[in-house]
């Protein structure tokens, strides 16, 4: 009887401990570059989508979270790239656009990224998403 509760108590942990990492990051299929392996391969990227941010930043996660959905809906790859260390701060110096704590970019047919400017406009409708990743520049209007 003992080994049966044993046996009953470590299945009922192996499937808490599985359904815990699940719900806590659904964000996990995200694939992290560094700034330099964003650069060398930015031209493969394209129809994906990139997430720079600093980790630490208010709304960070809910803003990951969100865009990686938006993401899914449309079979989009993306990556997320953390903007919290020197290289980071070159980015941010290069690319006065690019708003922190987080921001995402559309990279289009011709290797070039098109910034969300997330904080001030938020996440775009899933029509504008939709027509960003074919590469229709007029969706950002």
């Amino acid at each position: 009887m003992k080994k049966q509760w044993i046996l009953i108590a470590t299945l009922l942990g192996i499937v808490l401990l599985a359904s815990g990492c699940q719900a806590k990051n659904s964000a996990s299929n995200v694939e992290e570059l560094t700034v330099n392996e964003f650069g060398k391969r930015l031209p493969k990227l394209e129809g994906s989508v990139v997430f720079f941010g600093d980790p630490s930043g208010e709304g960070y996660d809910q803003a990951l979270e969100d865009m990686n959905q938006l993401a899914k809906e449309y079979s989009a790859k993306m990556y997320k790239v953390n903007i919290d260390n020197e290289d980071g701060r070159k980015l941010l110096e290069r690319q006065q656009n690019l708003t922190t704590p987080y921001d995402a970019a559309v990279v289009m047919p011709d290797g070039k990224y098109i910034l969300l400017e997330l904080k001030k406009k938020g996440l775009p409708s899933k029509e504008n998403f939709k027509k960003l990743l074919a590469g229709d520049l007029n969706a950002l209007q």
